[in-house]
């Protein structure tokens, strides 16, 4: 709790000072597999900006439900490195674009599937902590793999 308080400390002083709050998650959970996961504490790091900076989730972004959730959570944008890497390293400036279009829809998708039809429509009350029916792992996304993992 303490590291929290302090890293919410430092946002808040860095905030009243104008500068974008940009927290990179992925590296920190990587690092400390027992750490919250990010979007658990989101919301914290948006109270402590309150308002005087934009936030925005970088690393972590996968699907298009990553970035509602973000979104429904205070985040005012994300950035999608992985993602973007990916798709150059497949197929170059088409693959990015194609995962911006694939990006797009899963956003619109869950949009539909929560009943709103603009970002600004989101908040918390859209999202519910859940148990985990399994550990997470590399192939998490796609449960019809086979024993479920990579061999």
């Amino acid at each position: 709790a303490d590291q929290i308080e302090a890293t919410t400390d430092q946002i808040a002083r860095l905030s009243a000072a104008g500068t974008l709050v940009a927290p990179r998650f992925d590296q920190i959970e990587a690092a400390l597999d027992q750490t919250r996961h990010a979007i658990e504490t989101l919301p914290e790091i948006v109270a402590a900006v309150g308002g005087k900076a934009r936030v925005v989730v970088d690393g972590g972004i996968t699907r298009g439900t990553d970035v509602v959730k973000a979104m429904a959570l205070g985040a005012d944008a994300v950035a999608i490195g992985r993602l973007q890497a990916w798709g150059m390293a497949a197929h170059g400036a088409d693959g990015i674009v194609r995962v911006l279009e694939l990006l797009e829809r899963e956003i619109v998708i869950a949009m539909g599937l929560l009943g709103v039809t603009k970002l600004d429509q989101l908040d918390a009350s859209y999202i519910a902590k859940t148990i985990p029916v399994m550990p997470a792992h590399e192939m998490s996304a796609f449960p019809h793999v086979r024993n479920g993992r990579l061999k």
